[in-house]
């Protein structure tokens, strides 16, 4: 299963100001918790970004709402039609069929200050049979 943080794989990092959607094969994403994950290249060693997923819809292909397809992260409103969009999953899964189960997922990717506090807050990894809040090291102390 899915865990926050884990990545989220986009071949196009085309996206919105705003709220994204993009369209994923099955349940997968739905079961998934809703937080933030990396967005990352598949193939590539492209550095991740974080993106916030706020919402999941399970629906067949072929109902997915008109207004929804306005959303779909890499197509911009005016392109954005279901054949397009079922070209486009035909080239990442093969065997694609309209009549199939996915998952819809809306996302905004983060700004940039919220990413930047994002990681000023994380902690660094400590080992189980240290002390949760660690003194300072004579350097840390001299820094201060």
């Amino acid at each position: 299963m899915k865990k926050l943080g884990d990545p989220i794989y986009f071949s196009d990092f085309r996206f919105h100001a705003g709220v994204n959607m993009t369209i994923r094969r099955g349940v997968e994403w739905d079961l998934a918790p809703k937080g933030v994950y990396l967005a990352r290249h598949p193939w590539e060693n492209q550095n991740s970004f974080p993106i916030k997923i706020t919402e999941t819809r399970v629906i067949c292909f072929k109902d997915i709402p008109e207004a929804w397809l306005q959303l779909q992260h890499n197509l911009g409103p005016a392109v954005a039609t279901k054949d397009l969009l079922k070209q486009e999953l035909q080239l990442i899964y093969s065997h694609f069929y309209e009549i199939e189960i996915v998952t819809c997922v809306f996302f905004m990717p983060m700004p940039k200050e919220e990413t930047a506090n994002a990681r000023s807050r994380k902690r660094g990894p400590y080992h189980r049979d240290q002390e949760a809040a660690p003194e300072k090291t004579e350097v840390e102390k001299a820094k201060t």
